[in-house]
């Protein structure tokens, strides 16, 4: 079994753009607003009816590059900031030989969604 090699990178936010601050920004009061019932009562109300978070718990969120996951990031990342729960957070994405472009894509997406990711390189494909 090959080794996983494991490169942290550093939070987005010292480096994004004024612009970038303020369309992630944007990004985070939506999940609160617009969204509010679609989206983050429900998310809210799994987390504390089957009481999935306990102070001082760690949660690692896996990272695909897709919608899912990055609003999953997000959402635990507006949990942490605004919830009654002190945890920590660390997201997790595995490259398993994304061609460069998609990669990038995901790193950029990342970056501009202020989501610090933990990569695992590993050479699937």
């Amino acid at each position: 079994m090959k080794e996983i090699a494991k490169e942290e990178l550093l939070k987005s936010e010292t480096e994004s753009t004024d612009e970038q601050q303020e369309e992630r920004a944007g990004i985070e009061r939506s999940l609160i607003k617009k969204f509010r019932k679609n989206i983050w009562c429900k998310f809210t109300k799994g987390i504390n009816e089957y009481e999935m978070i306990r102070d001082g718990d760690k949660i690692a969120v896996c990272i695909s590059g897709g919608k899912d996951s990055m609003l999953m990031a997000k959402l635990f990342q507006e949990l942490q900031r605004h919830g009654r729960a002190n945890f920590e957070l660390v997201f997790l994405i595995m490259n398993p030989g994304y061609n460069e472009e998609n990669w990038r894509l995901i790193q950029d997406n990342a970056a501009l969604l202020g989501i610090p990711l933990t990569v695992f390189l590993h050479g699937y494909f």
